[in-house]
């Protein structure tokens, strides 16, 4: 009697522990998708011979550290199960290693949910860069990156790309599981498109541009073709998500509300995308919007279709008109670009825009005559 109560106690024990590590675990996936893309420091932090090392940097720090620490949530998870995770391509019993019997089983796996696939490939992908790493010629490169800690793709850091994606898919079971998800990535592509619109008006308080002066908005990125490509994601995944919350009666007021609220998320991002002045990022963005709608279209049903069409219009209509027209908003300290004296000094000032212009059309107006001071001041460097 004894002995079925210890076994009671500790079996709760161990659920209690599995869902505290559960929350955990979500709590670290969702900070790395909002944290990590907006994780810089000041640029004179680094001395490096990457350009963009104090936007870099940081965020391969962080993202491998938030990840170590999953990594180790899910091990100590594991442990506490003992047993094999459900949904592993191969039987559970493991006494049949014959190849046929390999392919029968992942065969039935993935027919079971095609969404698996997935899984396949990025297994796939982590084998062929492991494969790649370990037959390498310079196997520290590969594995570690050329400057370990800045380099953002070595085989380490993909590791923790796979690990995440791992967690994520085998953990993610509910829907508001996946709705706390897509409100993460709407909130980190607010954060980024709201510095974007900073940097638009002069206010580049952090002063994180690539090129000092320059038009193009990198926001948190650094590179507008970077900040861009970020934005064609969040654009999407909040489309998304506007889709799911205004999935309500219209005759109700909160689904006047929510429209209104998804709609100036949408047009903050969309804004900040045509800011970056990146075309590839343009041209993605509509492809995905695409696919989007088409998917819309064929697993949700018309309404559904209506409402994200509904909301994407307004906003990209928005969009437009704060572009055309943009507000009367007080531009920042004057932008300063460096003139190449290797003593810091002379600085080329950019003065603020006169009577409500926007920045950018300042900017452009003067680029002719500061390329020419430049280029003339650097013709007395070595003799």
């Amino acid at each position: 009697m004894t002995t079925a109560r210890t076994t009671v106690f500790r079996d709760d024990s161990v659920r209690i522990g599995i869902r505290w590590i559960n929350n955990g675990l979500e709590f670290l996936w969702l900070l790395t998708l909002v944290v990590v893309p907006l994780a810089f420091v000041d640029r004179e932090s680094f001395l490096s011979e990457l350009e963009l090392a104090y936007v870099d940097v940081p965020k391969t720090v962080l993202l491998r550290t938030l990840v170590g620490l999953i990594a180790v949530l899910w091990v100590i998870e594991w442990a506490l199960r003992r047993q094999v995770q459900i949904g592993l391509p191969i039987n559970r019993t493991l006494h049949d290693w014959r190849p046929e019997a390999w392919l029968i089983n992942i065969t039935g796996w993935i027919r079971g949910d095609p969404t698996r696939w997935v899984t396949v490939v990025v297994v796939l992908y982590l084998a062929t860069t492991l494969l790649s790493t370990v037959l390498s010629e310079s196997f520290s490169v590969s594995m570690w990156g050329l400057v370990p800690g800045q380099d953002t793709y070595p085989a380490y850091t993909i590791a923790c790309y796979v690990v995440l994606f791992g967690v994520v898919t085998t953990h993610v079971k509910r829907k508001s599981q996946v709705k706390r998800i897509f409100w993460a990535i709407a909130l980190m592509g607010v954060a980024i498109s709201g510095y974007s619109w900073a940097q638009f008006y002069g206010h580049d308080v952090f002063n994180l541009r690539e090129i000092p002066g320059s038009i193009a908005s990198g926001s948190t990125l650094g590179n507008p073709i970077l900040a861009g490509s970020v934005l064609l994601m969040t654009i999407t995944i909040s489309l998304a998500a506007a889709t799911i919350a205004l999935g309500r009666p219209m005759r109700s007021g909160r689904f006047w509300g929510l429209l209104g609220f998804w709609t100036l998320i949408l047009t903050l991002q969309i804004t900040a995308l045509i800011h970056s002045s990146s075309r590839g990022p343009w041209v993605g963005s509509v492809a995905g919007l695409v696919v989007l709608l088409g998917l819309a279209a064929t697993f949700t049903g018309w309404r559904s279709l209506v409402r994200m069409a509904v909301a994407f219009g307004l906003a990209a209509g928005l969009s437009t008109a704060l572009v055309i027209m943009p507000p009367p908003i007080p531009t920042g300290e004057p932008t300063k670009a460096p003139a190449g004296n290797p003593e810091g000094a002379g600085y080329y000032e950019i003065p603020p825009p006169a009577g409500g212009t926007p920045l950018a059309e300042s900017v452009r107006g003067r680029a002719g005559s500061i390329a020419t001071n430049v280029l003339s001041a650097g013709r007395g460097v070595g003799g």
